[in-house]
């Protein structure tokens, strides 16, 4: 009997000890956003010439770079201490016909899914990932996984729709 009751402690403490770790990771994954601003939408450039969210949103009219050149929709990712970070993207997309990268990207395609695993960079005190559709793009779900400091932060879904105003 008694050492049955040693097992069940130890099973206790190891089970508390589980659900402490498990607490601490999710903690640690929420709180990883904790000190940054996260903004998604529809970005406009600034006087300075960067881009920044002018309005925040999730539904994504489908308007091409061949239609408006200066059209961009994104997120943008602000240390509330204007501190320096590392920011990376897992981005899953609707299968297309046309990808355009401005870097080296090697696009996992799945389906009627391309995965895209953009690599970290540094971030000085700010970063806004900036995207855009060209001809070929799909009507659907964008998905972006942002890391910060290599830890997970939030996942931002986006929705590609028909542009009323085509």
């Amino acid at each position: 009997m008694l050492i049955v009751m040693h097992v069940n402690t130890m099973s206790k403490l190891l089970f508390l000890l589980l659900i402490q770790c498990i607490a601490a990771n999710v903690y640690a994954s929420i709180d990883s956003c904790a000190g940054f601003d996260v903004k998604a939408g529809i970005l406009d450039k600034g006087k300075d010439g960067y881009y920044y969210v002018s309005r925040e949103t999730k539904i994504i009219p489908m308007i091409t770079i061949e239609n408006n050149p200066n059209f961009r929709f994104g997120i943008s990712i602000k240390s509330k201490n204007d501190s320096n970070f590392r920011i990376r993207a897992t981005v899953t997309i609707p299968k297309t016909t046309n990808l355009n990268f401005d870097r080296d990207i090697d696009p996992k395609v799945n389906n009627e899914l391309i995965t895209i695993n953009f690599p970290e960079s540094d971030a000085p005190g700010e970063s806004v990932l900036e995207n855009y559709f060209n001809n070929g793009d799909s009507l659907g779900l964008y998905i972006f996984k942002i890391y910060i400091n290599n830890t997970y932060c939030n996942t931002i879904d986006f929705t590609a729709v028909r542009d009323n105003n085509s």
